[in-house]
């Protein structure tokens, strides 16, 4: 079965994803687009380089973040915000489908 999410890329583009059930947004997110300096762990919440921010009007969606999610994103150099989350631990299921996330601008 495949869930569909919008993504807004860094040049802020919308783009529409259709991707699997049961992957997350960040493994779809580099399928699809395979952006640089995003995701650079692989998944393992470690790097919060998969970083996004959830549209204000999905955000309940989500499950609340777990303390690993949430602590990976107090100690990494983000912009953290109410809607920030990593991409790594957003599983798509038929909960989160068309939800809205932005990619992080990368650091300089």
């Amino acid at each position: 079965m495949l869930i569909k999410f919008n993504l807004i890329d860094r040049e802020g583009n919308k783009v529409s994803i259709e991707a699997e059930k049961g992957i997350t947004i960040r493994e779809a997110v580099m399928d699809k687009l395979t952006p640089g300096n995003f995701g650079l762990c692989e998944g393992n919440n470690i790097c919060a380089t998969c970083h996004v921010y959830v549209d204000e009007k999905d955000i309940q969606k989500l499950k609340p973040a777990e303390q690993d999610e949430i602590e990976n994103m107090e100690t990494n150099d983000i912009d953290q915000t109410e809607f920030s989350r990593l991409s790594c631990q957003i599983e798509l299921n038929e909960e989160v489908k068309d939800i809205t996330v932005k990619m992080e601008q990368p650091r300089r």
